[in-house]
């Protein structure tokens, strides 16, 4: 019983010691004022410039699928190029292009042939590049946000429906 008391009256006082010591150096104990040193006055003008920083975008590979994607601008129709002389002999045909919406594509795993989602005239197909849909358009190149159709030298990019 009397060892119990004594650690109670010896940790009683360690913590009064404690608070003591915490007590006293927040209220009594001054900081010493440092002896603050001041710059030199500046006389000479610097030349502060900024200098931008820029990079160029790299390809990056799309996670969701195996291949490498580098963004390529796309037109709407486009002309192969041949010679002068063919050009000018040549009368533009009016093509009449069926009622055509890319829905994507998809790619097997382990091969790198995309194949096409297409609607064509109401029927979904599935077709890889260099098909031929309805015995005259051709598939040049399926991107991810659309694709490309030939047809007697006209080119045609169709873009994705959402």
């Amino acid at each position: 019983m009397k060892t119990k008391k004594y650690i109670n009256i010896g940790l009683t006082l360690l913590t009064i010691f404690i608070w003591g010591t915490i007590g006293y150096t927040y209220f009594y104990q001054q900081e010493a004022p440092k002896n603050v040193a001041y710059s030199p006055v500046m006389t000479a003008n610097i030349d502060f410039s900024i200098r931008k920083d820029t990079f160029d975008l790299i390809a990056v590979k799309n996670p969701f699928s195996n291949t490498m994607r580098t963004p390529k601008k796309s037109s709407q129709t486009k002309i192969k190029k041949s010679s002068k002389k063919q050009q000018k002999s040549r009368i533009p045909i009016a093509v009449k292009w069926p009622t055509i919406s890319y829905h994507g594509y998809v790619v097997q795993e382990g091969n790198s042939k995309k194949l096409g989602i297409l609607k064509v005239n109401g029927k979904i197909t599935r077709k890889k590049i260099q098909e031929v849909i309805l015995n005259e358009f051709k598939i040049k190149n399926i991107y991810e946000d659309s694709i490309q159709l030939t047809y007697k030298n006209t080119i045609k990019t169709f873009k994705k429906q959402k």
